[in-house]
Parts: structure tokens; sequence; C-alpha cells
């Protein structure tokens, strides 16, 4: 079966996420102003609402396991996220254009999402500090949420599959003159699994979560739009752990509520001005729960705030200049246990320009220069400029380069963390004088579409960290419960740097092929080794067959090997084998409904210690719209 869904791979030529046809697709993140995909000056991948539908992913961290360039890997806080070999505190993860809270050591779990309620991803890999700030080294990920179109609508959507996993989703639009609006709910359940029954923790927690989001627009004139959006979310984790001998119920529940608007005034002369903001509040509350005593029971209670305004001018200098100046500012506080003092605060304020400068039109050259300055309450100013260039030589031909400067500030943890684990024996303190880490990174890429039915393109990339932060651990001597003391030091420098390859061939009317190839290779400065955890090839492809009411989707990636270091040196001293995750669904289209059948994880791929997936699973379910 290995080897049939691998040549599957290799036959398959395609890129991701957009239908070669589909020249009339707007994007808005690379640039921070509405662009057709095919013209956006800054390499963009979209994945569309069909995309997401016929893949047969409940999640948004579900269907991009399988996106190129792009690596996912679930734990006990939630999915990693790797692009060009950066990890999730590096990548920006925004919801309708708006910065997203709630990250557990680093990571933002993007399990959270679910798919039934979002119109499209945009994904812009790379450096994208000179527009977005703060934590775009590696790039950033747009969920945009569904919207009213027209008329009135009522869908449902229910599924039901191995491993008690039940989803369940509803959703009413409407639209009527100047108005427009759209409220949705649902629901996921699934169990706990444990890929070794001889050990007594689980592999996977079992989850539910429901949510409820509702969105509102209003056409108050020719010039003047102004929409609103509000949602919660619930979710509990639960699972056990195993400390020495000790055996631990884990519980973690959270708790998430955003509120934000937006006011855009389109004027005569084709500028643009956007006003907005928003405001969430996170919460998490985790428990430790140790069977037959209490000395390591633990309760932690998390709560994270942050509001956000921002304002944007786009207009047009001179004819050929298409100019964006904006403003954000923003203030967040975090209330933890976890901090020394129990709590922190920080306020952020950043100005932006952009220049979109047309060069030539006849062949077509496109400078985009573009400036951030932020000025953070925690570690001062920081200015990250960018060079992206956008060439057309032909019609079939189009060259993308940029090159600029990147930074993450330390966030809360690494500044004012104060974690004590006695069951392990360390101690783990923050550095308020940490400084942020910093990246020169560049990029080239090549995109050729020689016919109506193939699209190919080749990119390389490089990223000179600095500055890297890192809990350097020190013996402690003459204290019976901690025997290591951890501290947050800038203490080294990386290299990332690879070249993505990916292509799409419509081979006929009904059957397109999709298939991506990364080949990343990273070293710790320090050390001269691999960093963590980052597979040297990575391999992926889908298989998409359109036959009139039918659909079949069969979707794979192949992660080569991976280093690993048991004694959390930070770089590879063993080797985690490759694997293969392949998912498949078909469905039939009838008047006002689907039926759909599918099985994930085909190959029932999956260990305890560098692969936790749920093993292979099979579902059915059916949508309804009326």
């Amino acid at each position: 079966m290995r080897y049939l869904l691998l040549t599957l791979i290799f036959l398959a030529t395609a890129t991701q996420a957009q239908d070669l046809t589909e020249h009339e697709d707007v994007v808005v993140t690379a640039s921070r102003t509405e662009k057709k995909l095919a013209d956006s000056p800054v390499a963009t991948e979209l994945i569309s609402r069909e995309d997401l539908a016929n893949s047969g992913a409940e999640s948004v961290a579900t269907y991009l396991q399988k996106h190129p360039g792009i690596h996912i890997v679930p734990s006990t806080f939630g999915t990693r996220i790797q692009m060009q070999g950066l990890d999730s505190k590096y990548i920006i993860i925004l919801v309708d254009g708006e910065k997203i809270i709630g990250r557990k050591y680093g990571i933002m779990d993007l399990s959270r999402f679910t798919t039934d309620n979002v119109e499209r991803i945009e994904i812009v890999k790379g450096n994208m500090s000179a527009l977005y700030g703060s934590e775009a080294i590696g790039g950033v990920i747009n969920i945009i949420t569904r919207k009213a179109d027209t008329g009135h609508e009522i869908t449902l959507h229910g599924r039901g599959g191995e491993g008690g996993q039940y989803d369940a989703a509803a959703a009413v639009s409407l639209t009527h003159n100047k108005w427009t609006g759209r409220v949705s709910s649902d629901w996921h359940i699934a169990d706990a699994f444990d890929l070794d029954p001889d050990d007594l923790w689980t592999t996977g927690n079992s989850n539910e979560q429901y949510s409820v989001a509702a969105n509102v627009g209003y056409q108050a004139s020719e010039t003047l739009k102004i929409s609103a959006r509000g949602d919660y979310l619930h979710k509990r984790a639960e699972g056990v752990d195993e400390s020495g001998s000790a055996i631990l119920d884990r519980r973690s529940t959270t708790d998430t509520q955003t509120v934000g608007a937006t006011a855009q005034w389109k004027m005569p002369d084709y500028s643009l001005t956007t006003a907005r903001v928003n405001y969430t509040d996170y919460r998490d509350q985790f428990v430790y729960d140790q069977r037959g005593g209490t000395g390591l029971d633990d309760y932690q209670d998390t709560r994270q705030k942050m509001g956000l305004m921002g304002l944007q001018h786009d207009r047009y200098l001179l004819d050929d200049h298409y100019v964006s100046v904006g403003w954000e500012g923003s203030y967040e506080k975090l209330d933890s246990e976890r901090l020394d003092g129990g709590e922190g605060d920080r306020t952020r304020n950043a100005l932006y320009l952009q220049d979109e400068w047309e060069v030539s039109t006849d062949q077509l050259l496109i400078l985009l220069p573009g400036l951030r300055m932020d000025n953070d309450s925690q570690f001062g100013t920081h200015i990250s400029p960018k060079l992206s260039l956008r060439y057309d030589p032909s019609q079939k031909f189009v060259v993308r380069a940029s090159y600029g400067l990147g930074f993450r500030a330390p966030d809360f943890k690494e500044l004012y963390l104060l974690f004590e684990h006695p069951g392990v024996g360390y101690r783990i303190v923050g550095n308020p004088e940490l400084q942020p880490e910093t990246s020169l990174s560049g990029s080239l890429g090549l995109e050729f579409n020689p016919s109506d039915s193939w699209w190919l393109s080749v990119s390389a990339f490089r990223h000179d960290v600095e500055d890297l932060i890192q809990a350097e651990l020190e013996p402690i001597e003459d204290d019976p419960l901690f025997h290591w003391l951890g501290k947050y030091q800038n203490v080294s420098s990386a290299l990332l740097q690879g070249v993505d390859f990916s292509a799409r061939w419509q081979a006929a009317s009904f059957l397109s092929l999709d298939t991506g190839y990364s080949y990343l290779d990273t070293e710790d400065k320090d050390t001269s080794e691999p960093l963590e955890g980052r597979a040297e090839h990575t391999l992926s492809a889908s298989a998409t067959v359109n036959s009139g009411p039918w659909n079949f989707t069969l979707r794979g990636t192949w992660t080569g090997e991976r280093p690993f270091s048991m004694e959390g040196t930070g770089y590879g001293t063993e080797m985690a084998d490759a694997y293969l995750l392949a998912d498949t669904q078909l469905s039939r289209r009838f008047d006002k409904f689907k039926l759909f059948v599918g099985m994930n994880n085909l190959l029932d791929e999956g260990d305890n210690d560098y692969l936790p997936v749920r093993p292979r699973s099979a579902y059915a379910g059916m949508d309804l719209t009326f």
C-alpha cells in the first residue's frame, strides 16, 4: 500500500490550492491590499473553499498536514507547524487579517480552527516582518472566515467515524438590501488514543470543542462599508501522563472570545482607507491530578488579553506608484502563576510604508520596497526593511525575489517565566534582559505556465537567524528538590536554506494532479549540527477526480528522516523514521445534499515518540444546503 501511494505521489505533477482557470481569485495577505492571485507581486498560495470541502479535513491543522512546504505534527499542547524550517513561534497566524493569541510553549493550536467556517486560507512563506512585524520571519497564514454572499442559505453538516470522532455544524446566511450576515456553530468530539498499549499514558488527547461565530456587514454608502464579527470557542482536552512512577490525569480547558470591527472608505480616485479594531480574551485552565496521591497535583490558570487598533491608507501616486502607509497599536496582558510576579503586560506601536512601483508594463517589472518600525515597551525600537521584485519576461514566466530583515520579540514566557517541576527536578526562569531574535532572509523564485493545463514553480530561500533564544540548563547543587536550572538566553545562531518545487497538471477536464517537493538544509552554527525535528526531504501530492456529481480526492505527504535530541540540546542526535500520511474521500452530490465517505491515515502511521497521530480511521457524513 505504501509503494502504491508513493507511486501516485511521483506521478502527480501540480501545485497546491488553485485551479489554473481561476485567475480572478483575490488575495490580501502578501501586500495587505487586494490583488488578483495571478497579479500578486509576492508569491501567495491560496486554499479555496472547494479544496477544504473535498479534502475531508475537519480542521485547518488536518488540511495543512498534507499541504506542500508545511510540516505539522500534533503534540500535547496543540499542532506544531513549520514553514521553511522555522517553527510556530516564527509564523504569524491571522483570522480575517487580525493576529490571534493563545500560544502554549510557542505553539499555536491550528486544530481549534474548523474548516466548516473557513472560506479560504492564504499562505505567504518567508520573511514578512516589513508588513507584520514580530513573529513573521517564517511567513503568514491568514484564515479567512465565511461571509454571506447573496440571498439566504442554511447549511448543515454531520459526520461520524472511528475513534469516537463526531462532528456537527450549522450556519445561516442572510442578505437584505445593504445588510449581510452569517451565524454559525459547530461541535466536535474525539476519543483519546494510545499507540503503545504497554504503557499507561495516552499518545493523543481526547477532545471536545464547540464554537459560535457571527459576522455582519453594512454598505452605508457607495464609499463606506462597515463590518463586525464576534466568536466564542470552548475546547477541552484530556489525557494521561507519567512522571517517574506517578500517573497523572491531565485536563486542559480553553475559552476564547473575540470581537472586532472594520470600516473601509473607498473613494472615486481609487484611494482606500481602512480602520480596524479587535479584542481577544483567552483563558487556559490546566490541571494535573495525581492518582493515589497529591504531591504532583497542579492547577494553572492563564489569562491573556489583547486589544488591537489599526489604520491604513492606500492610494496611487504619479500613476505608477501604489503606496500603502499604516499604523498599528496593541496592548497585551498575561496573568499566570507561571510568571514571576504573576503577570506581565506590553504595548506595541508600529508604522509601516510600502510602495508598489510598476517600473515597466511591456515586460512587467514591479519593485516593492517596504519598511516597518516597531516600538515595544519590552525591547524598544526595531526597524524591518524589505525589497521585493516581480519580473515577467513573457506571459509564460514570472520571476519573484525578495531580501530583507526580520525579527521576533521575546514572549512573556521567555521574559518572565518562573516554572518549577519538582517531579522531574528542574526549575526554569525567564530573562527580562533578552533581545529580539533577528533574521536576514532572501528568496528567489520562478513560475512557468507553458499551457492552460500546466503550471510549474521552483523557489530557493535562505534565513540567517541570530540571537536565538534558548533555555540553557545548569546543574543546581545542594537542593533536594531541584537539580537543574534553566534560564532563557540569546545563545546561538542558525542557518536554514532550501528549495521548494511545485507543479500542477490538468490531465483531463475531470482529473487534476498536484505535487510539491521541498529540500531543507539547517545548521546550528554553534554546534554545526542540524536543527532537530526538520526533515531534509518532503514530498506532497494530491489527485482529484471531478466527474459530474462525483468527487474523489487522494492526498498524501511523505516526510523523510528527522534528527532529534533526547538530551534536549536542541540539535539532532538520533534519527526518526520517515513516514507517509495519506487521506482519501469520495463524495456524491445530489440536489440539496452531499453524501461522503473517507479514511484518514491510510497506512496507519504513528508512534509515541515522534509521530503522535491518530490511527487509521474511516468516517461517513452528509452536508445539507437549503
